[in-house]
């Protein structure tokens, strides 16, 4: 009777013992399927954020953001862009929900998206607040700095489980960026090309924490701006005559939208010659030796630097990189990537 009872109690035993373990690995693989439906990381505040895979739809309104969304083929999960987005074509028909800066947020609801991307420092936190009460996720990544670029296109290809393009563009971008980095890399100091780099904003520069200062170091140059304390010092003409730049380069403003579809090259000439006919500028040497240059911002501070790091450097050092051919790697991206020909205005003068 006793071995009975004893039998009983181990199949009994084994039983609980069974349904436990299914219940436990059930368990696990529960949370094995949750977590492989989001994607967590930290994005470009430091916030670490918790986002759906794959997401069905989606408001951008940080240009390059969009531009790189497109690019790894997930373009059509866009549902939203900013007012000041035009290109690529594809996108500029979206609904458009106000500046990058001060966004419709109740429009930007009313598409309910299930995450918006934005910039970091720009946008008020009231407003990201509130884009996450309506129970949409916000996401800020700059996708404009050259050195966390490849950081950015690889989180989104995670995010939008497009992660084989995205190591194709940043194999792309590393590729012709370590080509720059070895010919630069020699350079003395005192050898270095003086440069002095524009912001949209008439006199505004970029030093230590903005996208150009990282763009000028890349190129190998000395940017005049450097060490100044903030990343977008203001400074005058005195200041610029007093340090004599050996080039100049201005970003395209929307008084000047160099890009895509610009084909009036009167009227950035005209453009030009106001920045270099400035009150003392005859006195820099970039002025005398016609080194003034205009970049659109498309291919400066945005994810095609990369693009603009290339004119960069030949134009402050020609010698080194007399076999570049700036356009060939614009044209190869946007065929690449964008699945569009070359064409258009992107610098002055235009070569």
């Amino acid at each position: 009777m006793k071995k009975i009872s004893s039998l009983i109690l181990v199949l009994v035993l084994g039983i609980m013992f069974t349904f436990t373990g299914c219940a436990a690995k059930s368990q696990t693989t529960s949370n094995a399927n949750e977590k492989s439906k989001t994607v967590t990381f930290k994005d470009s505040r430091g916030v670490e954020v918790t986002v759906p895979k794959n997401p069905k739809r989606v408001v951008v309104i940080n240009n390059s953001i969009a531009e790189i969304v497109y690019c790894l083929g997930a373009g059509d999960k866009i549902v939203g862009i900013s007012d000041a987005l035009k290109f690529p074509a594809a996108l500029v028909k979206k609904q458009r929900v106000g500046s990058s800066f001060n966004p419709n947020i109740e429009k930007i609801i009313s598409l309910k998206p299930d995450i918006v991307f934005g910039y970091g420092q720009h946008i008020k936190k009231e407003m990201i607040q509130k884009i996450e009460a309506s129970g949409t996720k916000f996401v800020a990544l700059d996708g404009f700095k050259i050195n966390s670029l490849d950081n950015d296109i690889k989180t989104l290809g995670e995010i939008f489980d497009k992660q084989e393009k995205a190591n194709e563009y940043v194999e792309f971008i590393n590729k012709n960026l370590n080509m720059i980095k070895e010919r630069v890399k020699d350079i003395k100091p005192e050898e270095k090309v003086k440069v002095y780099w524009e912001e949209h904003s008439d006199y505004k520069s970029a030093s230590k924490g903005s996208a150009g200062a990282e763009m000028l170091d890349i190129a190998g140059v000395e940017n005049i701006a450097g060490k100044e304390p903030v990343a977008y010092p203001q400074v005058n003409k005195e200041w610029i005559v007093e340090r004599n730049p050996q080039v100049v380069v201005k970003l395209g403003t929307s008084k000047l939208p160099l890009g895509y579809e610009e084909k009036d090259t009167n009227r950035i000439e005209k453009y030009a010659n106001k920045i270099i006919t400035r009150t003392g500028w005859n006195k820099i040497d970039a002025v005398k030796n016609k080194k003034v240059y205009i970049m659109s911002n498309e291919i400066g501070t945005s994810t095609r630097s990369v693009v603009g790091i290339y004119y960069l450097a030949k134009w402050c050092y020609p010698d080194k990189f007399k076999d570049l051919n700036s356009e060939r790697v614009h044209k190869e991206l946007l065929e690449k990537f964008y699945n569009v020909k070359y064409k258009g205005i992107w610098t002055y003068p235009n070569n």
